[in-house]
């Protein structure tokens, strides 16, 4: 707990004189229900970390016109990130590239439909971050661009533009570590952030919001 803690400074402090909030947001979340799994072979040490049917249930406009959360019906993220960079005792990293694909259906409350199939599609930029699996909890932390639904971006008044991502899975691994070093993991949380390009420290404004729930999740739970 103290590595993970150490850890969670170390990026609280690496960050802390980006913007925290971003103008303008969509922030997909698990409210009601959660599930899906991450994975990660091991294999050579340069296997992908792999993300199977995470659930999204809720999508949120945030100083959008008009604002507010709309339902996901058969939400599910699937990702898969770039080759393993390190593995460390509580820290695994992984390289950009893969694929970040989030499907569903959203419906307004009179449950029409304002969105259906892709809703979100894209790639990770920059290094993806696992900490403390092992056995116990986890937290994944990965960041990209992606594109939008035309219909998704219709009804919440945005233009047709590239996003940033900042994405967090919180997962739990009843087995922990294989000898090589692979784990699966149990999402019991997700959480993944949005924001348009280009918006002065919105990369690192959307990873914070992503990480700082997670963490205080983990902190909850630990306790």
């Amino acid at each position: 707990m103290k590595s993970l803690l150490s850890i969670s400074l170390a990026l609280l402090a690496l960050f802390s004189t980006s913007s925290l909030h971003a103008a303008v947001s969509l922030q997909f979340d698990d409210v009601s229900t959660f599930g899906g799994t991450l994975a990660y072979g091991g294999a050579g040490g340069v296997d992908p970390l792999i993300g199977t049917d995470i659930v999204f249930d809720q999508v949120t406009g945030v100083g959008t016109v008009p604002s507010g959360p709309l339902e996901i019906l058969g939400g599910k993220l699937n990702f898969v990130t770039g080759p393993n960079v390190s593995e460390g005792a509580v820290v695994y990293t992984f390289g950009p590239g893969g694929t970040f694909t989030l499907t569903g259906t959203v419906i307004r409350p009179d449950l029409s439909v304002v969105a259906s199939g892709v809703l979100l599609a894209g790639t990770f930029d920059s290094i993806s971050v696992v900490l403390g699996l092992g056995g116990g909890l986890g937290l994944f932390s990965g960041v990209g661009t992606d594109t939008k639904n035309p219909d998704l971006l219709a009804y919440y008044g945005l233009a047709l533009t590239d996003f940033r991502f900042a994405n967090t899975e919180i997962g739990f691994s009843a087995l922990g570590l294989e000898p090589d070093g692979g784990f699966v993991a149990d999402v019991q949380n997700a959480d993944l952030t949005n924001v348009p390009i280009p918006e002065p420290s919105t990369l690192w404004g959307g990873l914070m919001l992503a990480v700082l729930p997670g963490l205080g999740w983990i902190w909850n739970h630990r306790r």
